[in-house]
């Protein structure tokens, strides 16, 4: 888990030096983590006619449309914001997700549900400062954000959609995902100005072989083997590692102001998974008495 986090922190890195245009990013992509995928599965014997039921494809194709164009939007907000500045905007999908549930799931809200978003809100608005942005009419601010929270839209989206799944092998569902992605990005490439050089090639491929396919193999591999605290423990790394490769290969710093948000909407995601009391015990039964 320790390493898929790390990982993940430096897929922005391996985007904006690649020097592609995001639809060209997701595409290869996709194309990769499709070729890694398709002989994966078939060695496992996950490629069988019962997975393949009308509707457990057409979930599984929305759901993979949806994941790309989160992809296309986030990779076009690295253009706009700073990496780790995205990356931690992105974390408020744990919410989305919680809302989208209880709306199209009839999933129970519960008071520690309203607290811990409301307190992530908080965090959120912290870390964005709109007032500023607006303020100062910083538009590639404004853009970046608005493109980073339609994209965690997208992917809380995936996510709801991926629940209906459950019978289904995840390394199926990623392939026939990728597999989409593909296909759906293809119009919309820009082949004739893909990288003629090795190096560009290989920030590109990457995103296929490294940040999809081994990724998500040693992340699904984690999560059968850690407890819920350690996940939403280590998913911190995340963040962290974005914001790192972030001032290593860019120089890019967050603000102290930047970083408090940043690191209440972290907590809050937390609280969230592991469903704390936002009142220490003694305060909550002072208020009962």
């Amino acid at each position: 888990m320790i390493v898929a986090m790390t990982i993940s922190g430096t897929i922005g890195v391996c985007v904006l030096k690649s020097g592609q245009s995001a639809e060209n990013v997701v595409f290869v992509r996709c194309a990769a983590g499709f070729a890694c995928l398709l002989p994966f599965c078939w060695y496992r014997r996950m490629i069988c006619k019962r997975y393949f039921a009308p509707r457990l494809l057409a979930i599984t194709v929305a759901a993979g449309v949806l994941m790309v164009v989160n992809w296309v939007l986030l990779f076009k907000a690295f253009s706009l914001v700073t990496i780790g500045f995205a990356t931690i905007v992105y974390h408020v999908n744990p919410f989305l997700i919680l809302i989208g549930a209880a709306l199209f799931m009839r999933q129970r809200i519960t008071r520690k549900d309203v607290g811990w978003t409301a307190l992530a809100f908080v965090g959120f608005v912290i870390l964005v400062n709109p007032a500023s942005a607006v303020a100062t009419l910083d538009i590639r601010q404004l853009g970046g954000i608005a493109l980073v929270i339609a994209a965690t839209v997208m992917y809380s989206g995936t996510v709801l959609l991926t629940k209906r799944l459950s019978g289904l092998p995840t390394p199926f569902i990623v392939m026939v995902q990728t597999g989409v992605g593909a296909l759906l990005t293809l119009p919309f490439a820009h082949l004739h100005d893909l990288p003629k050089d090795v190096g560009a090639w290989g920030w590109l491929v990457a995103l296929g072989v490294v940040h999809t396919f081994l990724l998500y193999s040693l992340v699904f591999s984690a999560y059968q083997k850690l407890s819920v605290p350690s996940i939403a423990v280590l998913s911190f790394i995340y963040p962290l590692s974005a914001a790192l490769c972030d001032y290593l290969f860019f120089g890019h710093l967050l603000t102290a102001t930047q970083i408090a948000g940043g690191l209440l909407i972290l907590f809050s995601t937390t609280g969230l998974k592991l469903q704390w009391n936002l009142l220490p015990r003694m305060l909550a039964v002072k208020s009962e008495t």
